[in-house]
């Protein structure tokens, strides 16, 4: 009986080499981008590990393995565990909000950790977005009485940023309030609501868009005078009237815009891009919606023509790494093009394909475990070098990508910096990434 115990167990081991560890759930691949979800852009530098529950403390998590995010956002994480059961956005290496985890067009965990299944690929991007100042400034200007209302709702870029305070907010009375400097998420911050005075009522709305780093304040001033309805009623017809005198175009109201959505490594168009024309609204998650749209033609020419109330255009190209809009000889800062009110408007709109890169990196003049490397690069033409390194790689280091990544293709170059002996030094290699094939990136320091 032995024997046949132990022929069992020897066919079942050999059964199991034979097939995939992932027929077995025991093979861990994720792969995805650490990203802005407010411009498109990728954040590299940034941590993501793979935890196993330990058994030894109740909740607590082992790190078994690192992935780093490159110079596009993009990871990769593949380990042979039994154990491995959720991935964490580590340390991103500055200063960030955290948004969570993304796929398939949704949030599929809204903090920093997500539990993950053994034994089928993975794909999912974290978003987080960093930091700009923002002051906000509340007055009323023409104070009636202590009835005096503003009630206004809040939204921002983020969804659910507003969650836990109270919305509407309501302020009373001859209100005049100045606040804090605030560090908060980059993005658009939107208000809408009503102002009543004396019985009367109209509403109220603005917006303010904070760039990384920035500060702005947001200035809230509002007045309602006892005849504010008659001023209101006398300006719509002067309006109207004005309206009946001059094309619509001169009020803003027809745009046409003209260009070419294309890859300018090459020169060649790109066909069947979606360019839309958006408005702001409070009403729809991520505070936009489209009011026209168009396709880019076999050559990636477009043409563009609304009528509505539109703030901006932007582009969809599918599986392309997004430049942004080129016009006026110079690449525009975001996705989004601000419209010109009562213009025909020209611009064209970069962007390029994937290629796929390796690297092979090797301290060929080891001196021992002080030995210290961080590296970056640089896209020739359109970024300058990333504002942060690697995380550092130390002693006698030699690593080779075990599958290659994603990257838009060009000619990069790579900055390697080097310590050795107190002593610091920068080492430079290029390499051209193309559409098809891969390419390796050979970095001997």
């Amino acid at each position: 009986m032995k024997a046949q115990i132990n022929l069992l167990i020897i066919i079942f081991l050999l059964f199991g080499t034979m097939n995939s560890c992932t027929k077995f759930g025991k093979n861990v691949t994720i792969e995805g981008r650490v990203e802005n979800p407010i411009t498109g852009e990728g954040i590299s530098g940034a941590e993501i590990w793979l935890l196993k529950t330990t058994m030894g403390l109740p909740g607590a998590d082992k790190e078994i393995k690192t992935a780093i995010s490159d110079a596009n956002g993009n990871f990769e994480l593949n380990k042979f565990s039994f154990r491995a059961d959720k991935i964490r956005m580590g340390d991103a290496h500055g200063d960030y909000y955290t948004i969570g985890w993304h796929k398939d067009g949704e949030y599929v965990s809204t903090n920093s950790t997500l539990e993950i299944k053994k034994g089928k690929k993975l794909y999912v991007d974290f978003h987080m977005v960093p930091y700009g100042e923002l002051q906000i400034k509340i007055k009323n200007t023409s104070c009636f009485n202590q009835n005096d209302e503003l009630r206004i709702f809040r939204t921002s870029s983020i969804l659910g940023y507003y969650d836990n305070v109270p919305n509407p907010a309501v302020y009373m009375g001859c209100y005049d309030f100045v606040g804090n400097l605030n560090k908060v998420p980059m993005g658009w911050y939107k208000y809408k609501g009503t102002v009543t005075k004396n019985g009367n009522e109209i509403p109220i709305s603005d917006s303010i868009y904070l760039n990384k780093n920035e500060t702005k304040i947001l200035n809230i001033e509002y007045f309602f005078s006892c005849n504010m309805k008659a001023q209101r009623k006398l300006l719509i017809i002067i309006f109207l009237l004005l309206g009946t005198m001059n094309s619509c175009t001169k009020f803003g109201k027809n745009v046409t815009i003209k260009g070419r959505v294309m890859n300018p490594i090459t020169g060649e168009g790109i066909a069947g891009a979606t360019i839309s024309a958006s408005k702001i609204t409070m009403e729809l998650p991520g505070g936009y919606k489209t009011v026209e749209q168009t396709t880019s033609d076999t050559n990636g020419d477009f043409l563009l023509k609304f009528k509505k109330s539109a703030s901006s255009i932007g582009v969809s190209t599918g599986n392309y790494h997004n430049i942004g809009w080129y016009q006026n000889g110079e690449i525009q800062n975001g996705y989004y093009l601000p419209v010109q009110q009562g213009k025909n408007m020209h611009a064209d709109f970069y962007a390029v394909p994937y290629g796929e890169l390796k690297l092979d990196i090797n301290n060929v003049n080891c001196q021992g475990v002080t030995d210290t490397m961080w590296f970056r690069n640089k896209w020739l033409g359109y970024t300058g070098f990333e504002s942060s390194y690697s995380t550092p790689r130390t002693g006698c280091y030699s690593y080779t990508s075990a599958s290659p990544f994603k990257i838009p293709i060009g000619t990069y170059i790579y900055e390697t910096k080097v310590k050795r002996s107190g002593n610091i030094t920068f080492v430079y290699d290029t390499v051209t990434v193309n559409e098809t094939g891969v390419s390796t990136i050979s970095i001997d320091y």
